[in-house]
């Protein structure tokens, strides 16, 4: 008698998650406040403890789902709609991203928002050095998608202005030492700075 094929439990996921991203200047001004981004396949995020990845995305879900076998990690169904909430730089100059699932959402909610915001002290201290599997993993883009997209279309960039762009000038004493900010991970010319709102 042949075996029946199982399919693996799931458990319902509402509420926050995170994940963690290295992202360079064009790719982080893709995520303008107020768009709605699409992410093609499963998205994945975490429960566990933030990690100290350059780009922190901070993901609130209405219908998730985690697995058993993976508790601290939520998915998302295949080709998800997030909407852009907020984008916030910290004071060493990581960058963080409010999003919200699109399914069940309409105007930003307060409550969230303020969440958002008593979240960003936390993640701005320090924190644990990343997994390397975790890193590989989430090498891939994360909701930087047009709405449409499909398989095989590129992610979304955005557009640095070099009116947007900043370095560290440090005195020493031949003078001043100009260095390019490493945002997101990548030696840049200038760094950047999060986009601003539409």
């Amino acid at each position: 008698m042949p075996r029946e094929k199982t399919i693996p439990h799931v458990l319902p996921c509402r509420g926050w998650s995170w994940r963690g991203a290295r992202l360079a200047c064009r790719e982080i001004a893709a995520y303008l406040p107020g768009e709605r981004m699409m992410h093609l396949g499963v998205a994945r995020a975490r429960l566990d403890r933030e990690m100290d990845f350059p780009v922190l995305f901070r993901v609130y879900a209405h219908e998730a789902w985690m697995s058993p076998g993976s508790p601290d990690e939520v998915m998302f169904p295949p080709d998800t709609e997030f909407l852009v909430r907020d984008v916030q730089g910290l004071p060493d100059g990581r960058t963080a991203l409010h999003l919200e699932q699109a399914i069940g959402a309409s105007a930003a909610d307060p409550e969230r928002a303020a969440e958002f915001a008593a979240w960003l002290p936390k993640v701005a201290r320090s924190l644990p050095e990343p997994d390397p599997a975790l890193e590989r993993l989430w090498d891939a883009p994360f909701a930087r998608w047009a709405r449409g997209a499909r398989k095989g279309d590129a992610p979304m960039v955005g557009t640095v202005h070099e009116s947007e762009a900043m370095d560290i000038t440090l005195m020493d004493e031949g003078g001043p030492l100009t260095l390019p900010v490493h945002a997101a991970g990548h030696a840049l010319d200038g760094g950047c700075r999060p986009p601003r709102r539409r």
